[in-house]
C-alpha cells in the first residue's frame, strides 16, 4: 500500500504532481544542514528528497520556482500552514508576533501571469533558444545564473534539452551560440523578475502604532534570499526535535524507527499535546482531591455531590 501523498503545484508546468510527506528523518536532516550552515549540502538534499518523495517526476526536471512552491506545500502539510514571526516595532521597540498565511504565499505565485509564457528566443534563421528560471537556489557569481536559465537550444531543427547533457555536450553547445546570447537571457531575467517584485508575500503593520511603521518584502526569484526563505520556513529547534522523540518513545512507548521514518512534525506535535493535556488533567484531578482530603480532615464542610446514576 502506498503512503498517503498530495497534489502540489508546479508551475512550470502548469499543473500538479503527487508527493509524500517529509517524515521526522527528513526534517531531522534539513535542520541539520540549515545548522550547519551548508547551502551547498542543503541544496542537494532537497533535490534528492523531492525526488524521493515525487511519484512523476525528478527533480532535476525542476526549476527553482518548481522546488519552492513545492517545498512550501509540503511544509504546509508536514509541519503547518502558517510560520510564526517576531518583529520589533520600530517606534516602540516592542516586540510582537505575526503569523504568516503560506497558502497565500502559493496562490499569489500560481496567480502571476506570463511567468511561463514568452520564453523563446529566435537568435538568428538557425538558432532558437529556450529559457526558464535556474534549477539551483545558490550560485557562486551571476554568469553561472545567466547560462543556467538555458533551457533548451534548436539548431536547424535539431533541439538539445540543455539540461540532460553532459558538460562536455553542454560546452560544445554553447560553443555555437553568438555572444549577444548574454543579452537576451539578461533581458530576460529582468522582465520575469519584475513579474516575481509584484509578489508581496509579508506585508505587516505594528500592532503599537498608526500603520505608520510597515515591513515589506517582495518575492525574489533569482538571488538567494529565496534559499534563506525556504531555511526559515524549515528552520526548526533540533533540541525541541530530540526532545519530541524522547517523550514519543519513552513515555507513550512508540517504535523510535516508526517515530522517524512515518511520522510528520505536525504529527509529531499532535501526539506530543495530547500527551501534555493528558498529564495536565491528572494533576487537575489529584490536586481537587487533595483539597477535598484536605476539607475532610479540617472538619470543612465537604462540596455536595449528586449520586451518580450512570448518565454522563
Amino acid at each position: 500500500m502506498k503512503d498517503f501523498s498530495c497534489e502540489l503545484y508546479t508551475p512550470s508546468m502548469g499543473c500538479t504532481q503527487r508527493y509524500s510527506e517529509i517524515r521526522i528523518k527528513d526534517l531531522k536532516n534539513i535542520t541539520k544542514y540549515i545548522e550547519n550552515q551548508d547551502n551547498t549540502g542543503l541544496c542537494e538534499y532537497f533535490t534528492s528528497l523531492l525526488t524521493e518523495l515525487g511519484a512523476d517526476i525528478h527533480a532535476n526536471e525542476l526549476d527553482r520556482i518548481d522546488k519552492f512552491c513545492i517545498l512550501l506545500g509540503l511544509r504546509i502539510i508536514s509541519i503547518g500552514p502558517t510560520l510564526e514571526m517576531k518583529f520589533t516595532c520600530e517606534s516602540t521597540q516592542k516586540e510582537f508576533n505575526y503569523k504568516l498565511d503560506l497558502f497565500d504565499i502559493l496562490q499569489k505565485i500560481a496567480d502571476v501571469e506570463d511567468l511561463y509564457r514568452n520564453n523563446t528566443v529566435v537568435l538568428d534563421e538557425n538558432i532558437t533558444i529556450e529559457l526558464g528560471f535556474p534549477a539551483k537556489f545558490t550560485y557562486e557569481n551571476m554568469d553561472d545564473i545567466v547560462f543556467e536559465c538555458l533551457s533548451k537550444v534548436t539548431i536547424k531543427n535539431r533541439t538539445f534539452n540543455i539540461k540532460s547533457l553532459s558538460e562536455i555536450e553542454r560546452e560544445n553547445i554553447l560553443s555555437l551560440l553568438p555572444g549577444s546570447i548574454s543579452k537576451d537571457i539578461v533581458d530576460f531575467i529582468i522582465k520575469k523578475q519584475k513579474l516575481l517584485n509584484d509578489v508581496v508575500f509579508l506585508d505587516v503593520k505594528s500592532p503599537f502604532t498608526a500603520n505608520t511603521d510597515i515591513i515589506v518584502a517582495h518575492f525574489d526569484g533569482i538571488n538567494d534570499s529565496i534559499m534563506e526563505f525556504i531555511k526559515t520556513l524549515y528552520r526548526v529547534d533540533i533540541t525541541d526535535m530530540y526532545n519530541i522523540i524522547y517523550i514519543l518513545t519513552s513515555k507513550l512507548r512508540f517504535d523510535a524507527e516508526y517515530v522517524e521514518n512515518n511520522l510528520t512534525f505536525a504529527e509529531a506535535v499532535i501526539y506530543l499535546n495530547k500527551y501534555k493535556q493528558e498529564l495536565a488533567d491528572k494533576e487537575k484531578a489529584y490536586k481537587d482531591q487533595s483539597q477535598m482530603g484536605n476539607s475532610a480532615s479540617t472538619g470543612q464542610p465537604m462540596p455536595m455531590q449528586m449520586p451518580y446514576n450512570g448518565i454522563e
